[in-house]
């Protein structure tokens, strides 16, 4: 099975956090631990640059992603994920005065096949801040649809096949989806449900 990188349609708005300063406390630890405890819906505003404007590519997107993460229309979410997985917190936010949902992925994952993986690593902690090509065993990702690297900087999401046929038999605008690898679970896993 296939695994893709998750990324933003420039041919859509982005959203921008309001106040970027003041509010981007709130954010520290995404994508590391929960964040649900003494949240309140932050201020965004959409974007597009002139160049685009011009282009035409100032279209409000159904879902997408940016610095802070992915983003989804309120109404969407159910559509998106019937079975509600608690390792995607959905956290309120406003763009524009709308109400919409920021992710915050805690599903996170280390077992994958170092050598046939080709990432970039820096720092003291060798974190993974690029990667290339990733060789993925652990099929507890694959109900979920969506993940992180444990050992990463936790910048980039990744999805599964079956999350991208899913947002594309949905017709959602807003995102893209680069293919970086693929899911292959251990010859034990095969059959297994996740718990």
């Amino acid at each position: 099975m296939k695994l893709f990188k998750i990324r933003c349609d420039n041919k859509y708005r982005v959203p921008l956090l309001d106040n970027r300063e003041e509010n981007n406390r709130y954010l520290v630890g995404k994508e590391w631990h929960s964040l649900r405890e003494g949240w309140h819906p932050l201020p965004f505003s959409f974007y597009a640059d002139p160049k685009d404007i011009k282009k035409g590519w100032n279209k409000q997107p159904d879902i997408c992603i940016y610095h802070e993460g992915l983003f989804i229309r309120v109404d969407l979410i159910s559509v998106i994920f019937p079975e509600k997985p608690v390792e995607l917190e959905l956290l309120p936010i406003l763009i524009d005065g709308e109400h919409w949902m920021l992710l915050n992925c805690l599903k996170t994952t280390k077992d994958y096949d170092p050598e046939q993986s080709k990432f970039y690593r820096s720092g003291e902690n060798q974190q993974i801040y690029m990667i290339k090509h990733l060789v993925l065993y652990d099929s507890s990702v694959e109900p979920i649809g969506l993940f992180t690297l444990e050992d990463s900087n936790r910048a980039g999401i990744f999805v599964t096949e079956s999350f991208v046929e899913r947002i594309n038999k949905l017709g959602l605008k807003g995102v893209e989806f680069n293919e970086i690898g693929v899911l292959e679970p251990r010859q034990c896993d095969k059959g297994r449900t996740s718990d």
